[in-house]
């Protein structure tokens, strides 16, 4: 997709939908947004790397991997179409103790540190949003996290029927749908065939 009108379009909306947003700001994200097409999965910013981009899932999902002290691989966040993500190593500058990892057939816009920070500079009440969409996401997860004490079954119901694209299997591997809901692999397998086979997946 090389004309971005159509995803900086759905940006600024959601921009709008937290306030007013002027005509000008959308034109600057016309001008200054990169966008990137992911044929296959693929690391967007590799742990300890400063991130230096701030981004918009146009389409697909953008994966937020982090590390224990052995260093082995758990995913904390997905983040699907129309997700604004600015992670704290984004605003802070500093290196990150996260992976982001966007999959097959993603589709981001991307815009650099320097250009928030022109656009904060420019457009009244826009680092306010900027705070909004934080906020948001820390709530989001913090409910997430809530619903993994129920049970298995509640627990991997409500995440196919959230992310039914999944079930297809081979997009996102079950070791890592098991370390996102703090379950078994094993379990994750034989809930979802029971699921399955009641037709309720």
């Amino acid at each position: 997709m090389k004309d971005n009108r159509e995803p900086v379009r759905k940006l600024f909306a959601i921009l709008c939908s937290y306030k007013i947003q002027p005509e000008a700001l959308h034109f600057y994200l016309l001008e200054k947004v990169r966008a990137r097409f992911f044929a296959a999965k693929e690391v967007l910013y590799d742990h300890q790397r400063v991130v230096r981009d701030a981004v918009f899932v146009y389409s697909g999902f953008l994966l937020i991997y982090g590390f224990d002290e052995t260093g082995d691989r758990q995913l904390l966040g997905i983040q699907g179409s129309g997700r604004i993500l600015l992670s704290k190593s984004f605003t802070r500058q500093t290196s990150s103790d996260l992976e982001l990892v966007a999959l097959a057939g993603t589709y981001l816009l991307l815009l650099s540190h320097s250009d928030v920070l022109q656009i904060f500079r420019r457009f009244d009440g826009t680092e306010t949003v900027a705070r909004i969409i934080m906020a948001d996401y820390a709530e989001a997860e913090q409910l997430r996290l809530l619903l993994l004490k129920e049970r298995a079954e509640k627990v991997i119901l409500s995440f196919y029927r959230e992310y039914p694209e999944f079930l297809k299997g081979g997009l996102l591997l079950d070791i890592d749908i098991a370390s996102y809901l703090l379950i078994g692999a094993q379990t994750l397998r034989n809930v979802r065939m029971k699921l399955i086979r009641q037709g309720r997946l």
